[in-house]
């Protein structure tokens, strides 16, 4: 806050630093600055750095090497970006889905995940896939996108983590902004490309050959290809279509429902069919319409249970167009987006059945599955944006981006009723219970509109930015008035040193999870051994989330960026508070949110990049990142569903003991997320005329504290709950009033992980290419933890060394 304070002084006390005495038409490197937006499309080639924006495309975004192919990965290369320890976890390498990040401190699921800049992120259960099913949760996970959109289809990736302009809104993390290809123009084209690997090209650790447990994956095989075919159909327009498809299987041991013990595979698929038509009528008018269907698809089952198998499925579609209208004072640009999406689950039952025998353990059984639950997400988008050129009045540029975003959201919740029958027999005496769930049906709406308004005002060295974004909804009936506003100067007028500073505020998009109950009521018939036979009626959850207010986080930010020679380079240093953030509390069966939630980060952000062509030596860019941070949050956890199901007993929620200290809950370290540094290294080199090209990747994370349960027994312990007994509630008070949660930490390992990607061009004419591809993940086989041990979440190692065979055939 006192380096914020010192620079914004500087700013202002020393008026030459403001003068150029050159004339305001040749300070070029603040007018390209100043133009927010082309209607052209920009071709990036490499990793590009400002002061809170980073943005991965082209060969850059091809060569990276990715496990899964998803936006999310492609960014493991920015040190500001902080992923889940169990990322690349040995346990399961057979998953494909998206890793989750999390941007300036924030949760995964307060990241504003875009694709051309319209918003796809999942606001109904970013909760992450789980392999378990219950009955009375009506949860089904889902990722934190509802789309899974496949790198191959993606042109350019922007990441915008501070000083985020006004047209980027619904976060208090960050907005990640990933452009669609558009087709090529001059003629046809045709790609082929393909990626395999299985669990004997890895070295694994801790994994369990017998495993029966997908949270054990010691065999997988995973396989990926694209096909894709673009070119014009005319001079004035042109069609990209695109086919990729990503699968995993996992075989695991499984008992039938004849006892027998054998393998099953459980799988993973992803798949991306994509179409785009672009129409250019005119040089002012550019036109695109697109279609996607991305299927996601997960087989899973309960371990140990048979006929317990079922499907995560999104079958997700987005339709989209944007016109692009270029006139003499600008251009304007409508988009529209309709997508239906939702994470569902199709079970194979809704009839579960078991029996336990304490005398004749053989005969013991679990058989049957939980029902289906299907979410069903609908969703127009529409925005109109006016960006001006640039205007000159005397010493002073000036430009403005304005506009205006409608968004509507209907979701429809279903699951299937369900039957769990248990058989106990203790003695050869037999209690029969019969649990019964009721079919339920909901459904909720969200209607949003906003606008906002930004200019760029430069006058000789000076860059001010002051912006303003307005968000309303009619789910929570907030209007959210969000100012943002970022200076910059050139202090040398040549682009060398320029420093930068802003405050902004950030608000977040309403969680429609909690519009939905989460929980359905059990009712039971039980047949005691002597023929008695008891009957009892579940009671209703009842939900609030009245009267809250939207989360939001409040940023200063300073530093300086440059450029000189062949290198590029940032300083930053970042404060966020996040606040107002959603909790939950009890009270008796009421079931209320609040906004007691908040927490804080602060950070370092660094960044180098340089490039460098020699006649013989090929052409090599190298990248530097360095990001400390520390961050702590009134959340133990990761998952947005916060719902407290203490004892009878007064429970509070705001308070925790932690490592046997008594303390607020928002003094809590981050659970996940946070190691205290992350440092990376890229390089991409070519050489032999481009024919053999090298891409390497080393990130680097600290040693981190990592949170766990404190389940020691009571005895053993200040203020147990209860003599004797083992649990993380713990009374907070010698007068056994008031009971909170207690914590432990523990040290979760850090270490180093390089990833390499090398191309050999075998054929390489004008029109055919074909290019032998080798991915190694954990070249040098390092090992760091994925969780503290114990009851923390994540017990194992990092996977070891493992390789990708590929191939791409162009022409």
């Amino acid at each position: 806050m006192k380096i914020f304070l010192v620079i914004i002084v500087l700013f202002y006390a020393h008026p030459l630093w403001a003068w150029n005495p050159l004339p305001a038409s040749d300070d070029v490197q603040l007018e390209t600055a100043a133009i927010p937006h082309t209607l052209s499309p920009v071709v990036v080639h490499a990793t590009s750095i400002e002061s809170g924006e980073t943005t991965i495309g082209g060969v850059e975004l091809d060569i990276l090497p990715s496990a899964t192919g998803s936006i999310t990965e492609a960014l493991k290369g920015m040190s500001h970006i902080q992923y889940d320890y169990e990322r690349q976890s040995s346990l399961t390498v057979g998953e494909i889905a998206p890793p989750r990040i999390s941007i300036s401190g924030a949760k995964p699921y307060e990241n504003n995940f875009m694709i051309d800049g319209m918003s796809v992120t999942n606001t109904i259960n970013p909760s992450g896939f789980d392999q378990s099913a219950g009955w009375n949760s009506l949860n089904v996970g889902g990722g934190d996108a509802g789309i899974f959109y496949d790198t191959d289809l993606i042109e350019s990736i922007t990441v915008h983590s501070s000083n985020v302009p006004a047209q980027y809104g619904g976060f208090v993390g960050g907005a990640v902004d990933a452009q669609l290809r558009e087709p090529a123009t001059d003629r046809w084209r045709f790609s082929l490309s393909g990626r395999y690997t299985n669990d004997s090209m890895f070295d694994l650790r801790d994994d369990d050959k017998e495993s029966d447990n997908a949270d054990n994956q010691p065999r997988f095989s995973i396989y990926s290809g694209s096909l894709s075919a673009e070119g014009p159909l005319n001079q004035w327009s042109s069609l990209l279509l695109v086919y990729s498809r990503r699968h995993s299987v996992i075989p695991l041991k499984r008992e039938d429902s004849a006892g027998v013990i054998a393998d099953d595979d459980q799988k993973r698929t992803s798949e991306n069919f994509h179409g785009r038509l672009m129409l250019t009528p005119a040089n002012e008018i550019k036109i695109l319409f697109d279609v996607t269907y991305a299927p996601y698809e997960e087989l899973r089952w309960i371990s140990g249970t048979a006929a317990s198998e079922w499907k995560n499925v999104n079958d997700s579609w987005r339709f989209a167009n944007q016109v692009g209208l270029g006139f003499t004072l600008g251009e304007f640009v409508i988009k529209t987006a309709y997508v239906e999406n939702g994470f569902s689950r199709d079970s194979s039952t809704n009839y579960y059945e078991s029996l336990g025998d304490n005398i004749n353990p053989e005969i013991n059984y679990r058989k049957g599955g939980v029902g289906d639950a299907t979410i069903k997400n609908r969703e127009f988008n529409a925005s109109l944006t006016f960006l001006s050129e640039n205007f000159r009045k005397g010493s002073l540029l000036w430009s403005f981006v304005s506009g205006l975003d409608y968004g509507y959201k209907h979701t429809d919740a279903w699951n299937q009723s369900a039957v769990n029958k248990r058989i106990n027999i203790r003695n050869n005496n037999t209690t029969t219970a019969v649990l019964s769930y009721d079919e339920v049906n909901q459904s909720s709406h969200i209607g949003t509109i906003g606008g906002h308004f930004q200019t760029d005002l430069i006058w000789h060295r000076l860059l001010l930015r002051p912006g303003l974004r307005v968000d309303y909804d009619n789910f929570s009936a907030n209007t959210d008035v969000a100012p943002r506003f970022k200076t910059e100067l050139d202090t040398f007028g040549n682009g060398v040193f320029r420093l930068v500073a802003g405050v902004n505020r950030y608000y977040s998009s309403q969680l429609r999870a909690y519009a939905f109950d989460r929980w359905r009521p059990i009712n039971s018939v039980t047949t005691e051994p002597d023929g008695t036979v008891k009957e009892n009626f579940g009671k209703e959850r009842v939900y609030s989330i009245d009267e809250l207010d939207t989360p939001y986080s409040d940023e200063l930010s300073a530093g300086f960026v440059g450029s000189y020679s062949i290198f590029n380079y940032s300083v930053e240093l970042l404060q966020r508070k996040h606040k107002k953030q959603l909790d939950s509390r009890r009270e008796d069966n009421l079931f209320y949110m609040t906004n007691d939630g908040r927490s804080r980060y602060e950070a370092i952000n660094l960044s180098l990049s340089a490039r460098v062509e020699k006649k013989g030596f090929g052409s090599h860019l190298i990248a530097v990142g360095a990001t400390k941070s520390r961050t702590k949050s009134t959340f133990a956890g990761d998952g947005y569903d916060a719902d407290t199901n203490a004892t009878n007993l007064r429970y509070s929620h705001k308070m925790v003991f932690y490592d046997d200290a008594y303390m607020a809950r928002s003094e809590l370290p981050a659970a996940n997320y946070s190691a205290p540094w992350v440092l990376t290294l890229s390089t991409r080199s070519s050489f032999v005329q481009d024919h053999v090209r090298l891409y390497t990747l080393t990130r680097w994370r600290d040693s981190s504290k990592g949170l766990a349960f404190d389940n020691r027994r009571s005895d053993e312990t200040r203020y147990g709950v209860a003599s004797g007994s083992q649990s993380s509630l713990w009374f907070a008070d010698e007068e056994n009033t008031i009971i909170v949660r207690a914590y432990k930490s523990g040290k979760i390992s850090g270490g180093a992980t390089t990833d390499i990607t090398t191309e050999f061009d075998a054929i390489k004419t004008d029109r055919y290419h074909l290019t032998l591809i080798l991915e190694v993940l954990n070249m040098f086989n390092g090992n760091m933890q994925t969780g503290i041990g114990g009851d923390a979440i994540g017990t194992g190692d990092i996977h070891g060394r493992g390789f990708y065979l590929g191939a791409r055939m162009s022409f």
